[in-house]
């Protein structure tokens, strides 16, 4: 199973009213280190995609909500929370790397439900 795409049509139904903390990877078709970060999305979507919601999304093509969240290069990985971003990566790290902020993010994950409410429809 590979990580769900999402768009601009989209966008509002599986991010910003997804309940749970998601991980969004903005990335471009022509990114070489977006193609080398894929593999180990993958795994990763493996290991917590039962408590992170894991979506891509085309920088290039989803220009306004790369806009929007303030996606200047990719990758870029937004953490978000109600469709409100908690936290970010941007550029390549390492599995290990990754996968230490998303267990940071998923400790903070309570404390951004209880303080968030949804974003208004766009």
């Amino acid at each position: 199973m590979s990580i769900p795409h999402v768009d601009a049509e989209s966008w509002q139904k599986e991010v910003d009213f997804a309940e749970g903390l998601v991980l969004v990877e903005f990335m471009t078709l022509t990114c070489p280190w977006c193609k080398h970060l894929e593999p180990v999305l993958q795994e990763l979507f493996k290991l917590y995609g039962d408590r992170v919601k894991f979506l891509q999304i085309d920088a290039l093509a989803n220009r306004g909500i790369a806009d929007r969240y303030g996606v200047m290069g990719t990758p870029t990985l937004k953490f978000l929370c109600s469709g409100r971003p908690v936290g970010e990566i941007v550029g390549y790290l390492s599995r290990n790397q990754i996968a230490a902020k998303i267990e940071d993010a998923l400790d903070s994950y309570q404390m951004c439900l209880e303080k968030s409410t949804p974003v208004a429809a766009r």
